[in-house]
């Protein structure tokens, strides 16, 4: 797999954070106790990366293998189970059909140890240059409107 495809597959593959987000969002608002529990069992996911952060990618991938999958099976096995006993349209619900109905691409973090669990560090990176080019669009003056490519150089 090439740098160029590997990297436009990232662009499109849904992270941990996104789903992580939808519970968090669902805790915010009222009582959840099953987002809080969703919560709770995908911060193991965190904790296990934590641990392994910046070793080689084949050692990733063994902790991965021995401690990440068997509990995304047991996250899978429950969120199947607490779908089945929740209205179909609640915000839970459809917090569940999110990560069950791209578990696969959830979990591609789990087959390959040079895969990022999510993909905060990049979005925290170009947070800035993105803030930015809303503001530079507005800009009154011909010098600031070329700060932006200055900037990126």
């Amino acid at each position: 797999m090439t740098s160029t495809n590997r990297t436009s597959q990232a662009a499109r593959r849904p992270f941990w954070a996104h789903a992580r987000r939808k519970y968090f969002d669902l805790t915010t608002s009222c009582k959840a106790p099953i987002a809080e529990e969703a919560l709770r069992r995908i911060g193991e996911f965190y904790d296990i990366e934590k641990a392994v952060r910046g070793e080689p990618p084949d050692v990733r991938k063994a902790a991965q293998q021995l401690s990440s999958i068997p509990r995304v099976e047991a996250l899978r096995s429950w969120l199947d189970d607490s779908l089945k006993r929740l209205p179909q349209k609640s915000g839970t619900a459809e917090a569940i059909r999110y990560v069950l109905s791209r578990r696969k691409q959830l979990c591609s973090f789990l087959d390959d140890g040079s895969i990022e669990i999510d993909n905060n560090a990049a979005e925290r990176a170009i947070q800035p240059l993105a803030l930015g080019r809303k503001n530079w669009l507005f800009a009154d003056r011909t010098k600031a409107a070329n700060a932006p490519p200055r900037y990126c150089r």
